[in-house]
């Protein structure tokens, strides 16, 4: 990250505390419902943080509905999208900001934790096991049990080349529950601004 980046990111960013959310992910089934995420954001702008939802210009939709609906539950919520206008300097500036992640199991999220930002990851159990972060002094994993498409009831445990794929994209995780998720946003921010001194 230049310089340059990271005097954009705090131009970006109030100087209070800032939860990033990222909805993305490149399978849609490992995608948390935009109602989840909007949950996140008005518990958080409730305890008076600011709230950004980053990714690239295909999640720009989906982070604009995520504002939609926090608004609509909280109208003087500090939410607001910054999916599609970031460089990838500028959302690494953003992350580095942030108090804490919230994301899927996706790129930012591995960012963010590279970057020294806790993260709470929302994870299909079949990537927990590759991806999910270790311990949990700074990163949480929160993950669902699914085994079958909730469509169809093909076996989604099936992996590598042989693996059947049903057509069906529904989430893989949305029964993970925003409160657990929160509790962990909550005490991770806290553990962060004790580390950062804020």
């Amino acid at each position: 990250m230049l310089p340059a980046e990271a005097e954009r990111a705090a131009q970006l960013t109030g100087p209070g505390p800032v939860i990033a959310l990222h909805p993305g992910a490149t399978d849609p089934r490992r995608r948390w419902p935009s109602s989840s995420f909007a949950e996140i954001a008005v518990r958080a702008a409730a305890d008076g943080c600011e709230v950004v939802v980053v990714g690239d210009a295909s999640d720009a939709p989906t982070a604009e509905e995520i504002v939609r609906l926090a608004r609509a539950k909280h109208p003087s919520a500090d939410v607001r999208s910054l999916a599609g206008r970031l460089t990838l300097g500028e959302l690494t500036g953003v992350l580095a900001r942030s108090a804490v992640m919230v994301g899927n199991d996706s790129g930012p999220r591995h960012l963010a934790q590279a970057v020294g930002t806790p993260t709470v990851g929302v994870y299909w159990i079949g990537n927990v096991i590759n991806a999910g972060a270790m311990g949990r002094s700074l990163h949480r994993v929160h993950f669902s049990w699914v085994a079958h498409c909730p469509v169809c009831g093909v076996d989604v445990t099936q992996v590598g080349w042989t693996a059947q794929r049903c057509e069906h994209d529904d989430s893989f995780v949305a029964t993970v529950q925003p409160d657990a998720v929160y509790a962990d946003v909550a005490e991770l921010r806290a553990t962060s601004l004790l580390l950062r001194g804020r």
